[in-house]
């Protein structure tokens, strides 16, 4: 399996759980019968079209919630989470649920951004693109900024097999790079991805700390990137032997409040010495471990 499979399999889980396989041919799964899915299908767009009534949303809100329509169509058997409704309606209402929408931290999507993440990683995953299959009239922007955030973390995450194990946090990072309106550049994607595959081993803790900062605002965690791609071997030895002594004289405060947010403190190789020496002291007299 390519690589570039980590996206769909990961939003499937983080999205809509395990229960449910997104492959599923687009049947649906609580009834079987071509007539429920054409009366959810038409539930959900005479739902949509009465919201339109009142306006087709705002810069920073959706003209109806995917709960809003879990209340209006449920009863016919509408299920957001099922492959049929996911893959079909939803996706083909996408451009203009969310055409007024600008990206941005407080834009309230009515979880139309889970919709619109899972079918743009389907498309990915199966060699498409995604603009042109979401929103072929290029309605929306928040369309276009997920479709190039995601492609291009894609493409740069299958260089980094060390990062395999932080798929998911990955990939929500490049969506909530689109989602919020952040534009990055194919070599800030690349700095962010080398420095994160720098850090992971054997910052692990401190590294998923900051992939969730830098899925907030990567722009103003600029500087954690150059910290975190700069770290070399002999600091990272320096730091294992004093996370060593650390666990061996059982200065657990250290190793979460100072190993585990090494990163975010940006520690330096004087810090690193001072530790050690502090740890080795305690280890041949106890009555020093205290200072």
């Amino acid at each position: 399996m390519h690589r570039s499979r980590w996206i769909i399999l990961s939003f499937a889980i983080l999205l809509f759980g395990c229960g449910k396989d997104p492959g599923v041919p687009e049947k649906i799964r609580t009834d079987g019968n071509d007539l429920v899915q054409r009366e959810v299908n038409a539930c959900v767009e005479n739902t949509v079209d009465s919201a339109f009534e009142n306006g087709r949303g705002s810069e920073r809100e959706v003209a109806i919630s995917i709960r809003e329509l879990t209340d209006a169509c449920g009863a016919v058997g509408f299920d957001p989470e099922d492959a049929s409704v996911k893959f079909g309606v939803l996706r083909e209402l996408l451009p203009e649920l969310l055409q007024t929408v600008v990206p941005s931290a407080r834009t309230e999507y009515g979880d139309w951004d889970k919709v619109l993440i899972a079918n743009a990683v389907r498309v990915l995953n199966s060699g498409g693109k995604i603009r042109e299959a979401l929103d072929p009239g290029s309605r929306s922007v928040v369309v276009g900024n997920v479709a190039e955030s995601l492609t291009l973390v894609n493409a740069e995450f299958d260089l980094h097999p060390s990062l395999a194990n932080e798929a998911q946090a990955i990939a929500m990072m490049g969506a909530s790079w689109g989602l919020r309106g952040f534009t990055l550049s194919d070599v800030e994607v690349r700095r962010v991805l080398n420095s994160l595959s720098n850090s992971i081993d054997p910052f692990l803790a401190s590294t998923r700390t900051f992939i969730l900062a830098l899925s907030r605002d990567p722009l103003a965690n600029m500087d954690t990137v150059e910290f975190a791609d700069s770290l070399n071997l002999d600091f990272k030895t320096k730091a294992r032997y004093a996370k060593l002594l650390a666990q061996e004289i059982k200065k657990t405060g250290w190793l979460t409040q100072v190993f585990d947010r090494i990163l975010q403190r940006k520690l330096t190789e004087a810090n690193l010495d001072s530790a050690i020496d502090r740890f080795r002291k305690c280890q041949i007299d106890q009555t020093l471990c205290g200072r």
